[in-house]
């Protein structure tokens, strides 16, 4: 059974692209990855770990090119069409905190309520993206859950334990008479029958559903499978993961993250880190420059959202974090060039991509070029480009061409995310805070 490819990180999108108009994302989510590996913000509960273990030995059985009869659907897609209205059934009443995270809640809420079977139509528009498989795989992968499109060393341990703590003896293996054997038939022939139809072949009235929902509820592990999940996570050749997590854990981590600020987080982890020390002062030089282009982008926007919809160059040069920008940037870039030096990919792109804001000549002229520098982005953006959100009107004078002009935050914050919060709820799941 094949289990999808994870593309890359998608946001809200519409003609003008992504909310990424300067580009700054990519190499902070690079930076992340390099924090935390395998791990993704959309990342919850490490129980969908456990729920594609269970699903990699169910789909064992099907062909490795099986397609349901809608001819997109693979096995282990119906699977989760099964995980997921057994899991909305179970928990949508009795206990909703269950299903906070729960890629494609809502579409198997409406599904339920609606008295309709999940299936291609009712589901994910790209569940390989944004299914609990789409979304878990990076990791699955990392931890060794699954190699390829089989269960890895891991996985075989992590199921193993997993059937032990719910009382499925011989699920792993097959061993006929037993209480696993039973609950991995019974999941075996609702995938093969999804298989043959194209939706999922049960009534929502299925009682297997409710067992479905006990043996994966997201948010509540066995012990010895928390424990175990927990060990795996703090791995690392370089003990940089697990410096993290026990920071993360600790008292002094747990009192960091009180405000709500990841910036904050990384400043007292930077006091006692060993392993991170290089990594965690690049993302801080970076951040810096990302936080300085983003409030000067987002100021304008806000402007000339208030002005209706347009300023003159020499109005936007005016702004407060315009001027910032122009005094703060070129001491920040001199920063995180030298900062991101140990990480060579990342310091080649960002030397590359923000070439034409480095230069500061004066306010005007920057504000020009920061509008060009965000006219590049858009129209490098996949498939044909996207359009730009400020449009030059005439000489010296900018028309706004975006609805993305809601007020933003503009603080000294982190613009972007390095998975602590994600590690966070995962160690909540796991009992380790």
């Amino acid at each position: 059974m094949y289990l999808p490819y994870l593309s890359t990180y998608h946001t809200i999108e519409n003609s003008q692209g992504t909310l990424d108009p300067l580009g700054l994302y990519s190499i902070a989510d690079k930076l992340a990855t390099r924090l935390a590996p395998g791990l993704r913000e959309r990342m919850k509960h490490p129980r969908y770990l456990t729920a594609i273990a269970v699903g990699s030995v169910v789909g064992s059985s099907f062909e490795e090119n099986e397609l349901a009869r809608d001819e997109v659907s693979e096995p282990w897609q119906v699977y989760e069409w099964y995980v997921t209205s057994g899991l909305v059934k179970k928990f949508e009443k009795e206990d909703p905190s269950q299903l906070l995270g729960m890629p494609g809640r809502e579409k198997t809420t409406n599904a339920l309520k609606s008295n309709l079977p999940l299936s291609a139509n009712r589901y994910l528009k790209t569940p390989s993206v944004f299914g609990f498989h789409g979304v878990y795989r990076t990791l699955a992968k990392q931890i060794g859950l699954i190699e390829g499109n089989l269960l890895g060393e891991f996985g075989y341990r992590l199921t193993e334990v997993w059937e032990n703590e719910q009382n499925l003896k011989g699920f792993l293996l097959g061993v006929k008479g037993s209480p696993g054997n039973e609950f991995r038939s019974r999941l075996y022939e609702a995938v093969r029958r999804g298989l043959e139809i194209g939706e999922v072949a049960k009534p929502w009235s299925w009682e297997f559903y409710s067992k479905i929902g006990e043996r994966l509820s997201p948010k509540s592990p066995g012990n010895i499978e928390a424990t175990l999940l927990y060990n795996e996570l703090i791995r690392g050749e370089s003990g940089a993961v697990g410096e993290l997590i026990n920071f993360l854990i600790s008292k002094a981590g747990r009192r960091a993250l009180l405000p709500g600020s990841e910036k904050t987080f990384h400043e007292l982890f930077l006091q006692s880190s060993i392993y991170n020390r290089e990594l965690l002062k690049a993302i801080q030089a970076y951040e810096r420059v990302a936080r300085l282009l983003y409030n000067a982008f987002y100021d304008c926007l806000h402007w000339m959202a208030q002005n209706q919809s347009k300023g003159k160059v020499a109005q936007l040069a005016s702004l407060h974090h315009i001027l910032v920008a122009c005094k703060e940037l070129p001491v920040a870039f001199t920063q995180a060039d030298l900062l991101l030096e140990p990480f060579s990919p990342e310091a080649h792109e960002f030397a590359e991509k923000f070439e034409m804001v480095r230069e500061i000549f004066s306010a005007p002229d920057w504000v020009k070029l920061l509008f060009e520098h965000h006219s590049a982005v858009q129209r490098a953006k996949p498939p044909n480009g996207k359009a730009s959100w400020i449009l030059e009107h005439t000489s010296g004078s900018y028309l706004l061409n975006t609805l993305q002009s809601n007020r933003q935050l503009l603080n000294n914050e982190y613009v972007h995310q390095y998975r602590t919060f994600a590690l966070q709820s995962f160690m909540k799941d796991l009992n380790k805070i």
